[in-house]
């Protein structure tokens, strides 16, 4: 059996046309290839929201994919409990990714 190819990406920041573009026409995922992808799939690009559906249709098609924490999910979820990571996140383009999931920032 063929192992396939092993493909590393990482700061998509919600620009899921660029990224569904790369997978889909460059990449050109195949059953036994494995996508790693290394986080900051929010904030500043237009649809973080767009980004993560894809990753888990991806995942639903039985792509292999390795989707990773970046910085900014980090920031997102400590933001949740502790104030300071809220304020970070803040200056780090949180808008978008309440946007694209409806939330008024």
């Amino acid at each position: 059996m063929d192992k396939g190819n092993r493909y590393v990406i990482g700061d998509i920041h919600g620009c899921i046309k660029t990224f569904r573009k790369m997978v889909e026409e460059q990449l050109r995922l195949k059953d036994n290839d494995v996508l790693y992808l290394l986080g900051d799939y929010i904030d500043r690009g237009p649809d973080p929201k767009g980004v993560i559906d894809y990753i888990m249709k991806l995942q639903e098609e039985k792509f292999t994919t390795v989707p990773l924490l970046g910085n900014h999910e980090y920031m997102l979820l400590q933001s949740l409990e502790r104030e300071e990571y809220f304020k970070l996140w803040t200056v780090n383009g949180y808008e978008t990714t309440l946007a694209s999931f409806g939330i008024d920032p």
